[in-house]
């Protein structure tokens, strides 16, 4: 299924950040597994082990133009004129936790490990499963 980034931007309750009209078919939160960039939205997660925002300049120069962010790039605007960067605070990380489960999501709340305050960590997975995450993102909004 395709989605707008203008469809996800409401799902996700995001503030969008870069006005370039995109069409998104695929998720990603490795960036070693990029194949479709002009379509992909690229997850900066924060875990223990790494930060995804570290990959944003080389995914943008891959081809990427669509990002999930918790801190969106200082000069985003000169650097990535092209891009659209998704900024989302999770403000409810417990409840927004409890919903995904309830939903059948597989999840982890990170909420409460240093660095990682405010974050619940999904793993991506297949295009129906994409699906279902952004319909329970809908169903909590």
């Amino acid at each position: 299924m395709h989605y707008t980034i203008d469809n996800i931007t409401a799902l996700i309750g995001a503030r969008r950040f870069g006005s370039a009209e995109a069409r998104i078919d695929w998720l990603l939160t490795d960036s070693r597994s990029l194949a479709f960039p002009e379509t992909t939205l690229f997850f900066a997660l924060r875990t223990k082990l790494g930060d995804g925002h570290h990959y944003i300049a080389e995914l943008y120069r891959r081809g990427v133009r669509n990002f999930v962010v918790g801190n969106v790039p200082t000069n985003y605007a000169t650097d990535y004129a092209d891009a659209n960067f998704l900024l989302v605070k999770v403000t409810q990380p417990d409840a927004l936790y409890a919903h995904l489960v309830s939903q059948g999501i597989i999840v982890r709340n990170r909420h409460r490990v240093k660095g990682c305050e405010g974050c619940l960590r999904v793993t991506i997975g297949t295009p129906d499963e994409n699906q279902r995450l952004l319909q329970s993102f809908k169903l909590f909004a």
